[in-house]
């Protein structure tokens, strides 16, 4: 991004002061349901990356991000 642009979008953030007692991640769908956006997320991703065929969905779930992507295909994904 050019340093103009980020000099407009600078330009056009209005700070916003809240005063919270706590603050509170759902990191695991326990409190809001997201398995349909990562559903729809990891979907995406292996069509952009042409790997729809072989992307098993299934084994997306529940997954840290740090498993390897082998766990997640139905074969080896190509070397790319």
């Amino acid at each position: 991004m050019p340093a103009s642009e980020i000099a407009t979008e600078s330009a056009l953030t209005i700070p916003i002061e809240i005063a919270v007692g706590g603050l509170l991640f759902d990191m695991d769908g326990v409190l809001v349901r997201s398995t349909h956006g990562d559903e729809r997320c990891w979907t995406r991703w292996a069509a952009h990356h042409g790997l729809s065929e072989i992307f098993d969905l299934r084994r997306a779930h529940g997954r840290r991000e740090w498993t390897p992507s082998e766990n997640i295909f139905r074969t080896p994904p190509p070397n790319r």
